[in-house]
C-alpha cells in the first residue's frame, strides 16, 4: 500500500515537471519569436529608410561642395513650391553652417507610412568649429526617389 502512494506521488511530480518543462519550452519559443519579430521591423525600417538616409548624405554633401543648385534639386516639389531657389540660397548664406558641416550623422529615424511614406531622421551636422549640432531632416517618397522635404539644424529651418 505504501509502495503505491509513493509510485503515484513520482507520478505527480513526474507530471508536474514535464508540464513545467513544457511552460518554459513554450516561453523561451514565445521570447524568441518576439526578438525575430522586433528585429525583423528594426531591419525592415533601415531597409525602408536606407534611401532616404543615402539622400539626406547627399544633400549635405552638396552643401558642403557649395553646390547649391544641386543640393536643390534634392528636395521634394513642396519644399521648392514653400521655398524659391533664391530664397534657399539665401538660408544657406544665413546658416554658414550648412557648408561648414564636415558630415552629418543620423542617429534616429521615425517613418510615417500614412498617404505619402515619409521618414524624419534625427542627428548631428560635424562641425569643425562648433562640434556636434543637432540636425532634423524629414524626407518623403515621390515616386521611386526619396526627397528632402524640411531642414531643421539646431532648431532653425533651412
Amino acid at each position: 500500500m505504501l509502495w503505491c502512494r509513493m509510485a503515484e506521488s513520482r507520478d505527480v511530480v513526474k507530471w508536474v515537471a514535464v508540464g513545467c518543462g513544457i511552460a518554459v519550452l513554450v516561453g523561451v519559443i514565445a521570447a524568441v519569436s518576439c526578438i525575430g519579430v522586433c528585429g525583423a521591423c528594426v531591419g525592415g525600417s533601415m531597409m525602408l529608410t536606407q534611401g532616404a538616409e543615402t539622400e539626406v548624405q547627399g544633400f549635405f554633401s552638396d552643401l558642403r561642395a557649395n553646390d547649391v543648385d544641386a543640393a536643390y534639386a534634392r528636395t521634394s516639389p513642396a519644399y521648392q513650391q514653400a521655398h524659391a531657389i533664391e530664397a534657399f540660397r539665401q538660408a544657406v548664406v544665413d546658416i554658414p553652417v550648412t557648408t561648414r558641416q564636415t558630415g552629418v550623422t543620423v542617429t534616429g529615424r521615425n517613418v510615417n507610412a500614412g498617404g505619402n511614406l515619409a521618414v524624419s531622421l534625427d542627428g548631428f551636422l560635424i562641425v569643425p568649429e562648433r562640434g556636434q549640432m543637432p540636425v532634423e531632416v524629414r524626407c518623403v517618397r515621390v515616386g521611386e526617389r526619396w526627397l528632402v522635404d524640411a531642414v531643421t539644424i539646431q532648431g532653425v529651418a533651412l
